[in-house]
């Protein structure tokens, strides 16, 4: 006997009430485990979703860290363009840089066990700010 012939004979030997319980099962099995994979990721989602507030937190002060090099810069070329004028000189920029950098380590603090991969956003914000102000606003 061939499978085909062992799923006819099976067929044949059931009545109709067993064979739709049976299709119904074979269509049931698929269904539920697609259920199943929706309600994990659905979970894993609402899981992730309070990281995500923390991790708007950090990335707040990451955000206006970064707003200041642009600054930075234009303080760099005052000298050649003298119709350029900021109110901020260089110490003062160089002064709330390091402040936020310092907040933003106090929060890297407070969410070290809640955040996986601050770690390697901390290690490269100390590498640019170790080196000079200079070389990371690109002169």
């Amino acid at each position: 006997m061939n499978r085909k012939s062992l799923g006819i004979h099976l067929m044949n030997r059931l009545s109709y009430p067993q064979k739709f319980t049976l299709i119904g099962f074979i269509f049931a099995i698929p269904l539920t485990l697609v259920m199943y994979l929706l309600i994990s990721e659905i979970n894993s989602r609402v899981d992730f979703f309070p990281k995500e507030i923390y991790r708007n937190q950090y990335l707040r002060w990451l955000r206006q860290w970064r707003e200041y090099i642009p600054k930075l810069q234009l303080l760099n070329y005052q000298p050649l363009n003298t119709n350029l004028s900021l109110p901020d000189t260089r110490a003062d920029l160089e002064a709330k840089m390091d402040a936020n950098f310092q907040s933003l380590v106090n929060t890297e603090i407070q969410l070290r066990n809640l955040l996986i991969c601050i770690q390697s956003l901390l290690s490269f914000i100390k590498i640019g700010k170790t080196s000079n102000f200079a070389t990371v606003s690109g002169v």
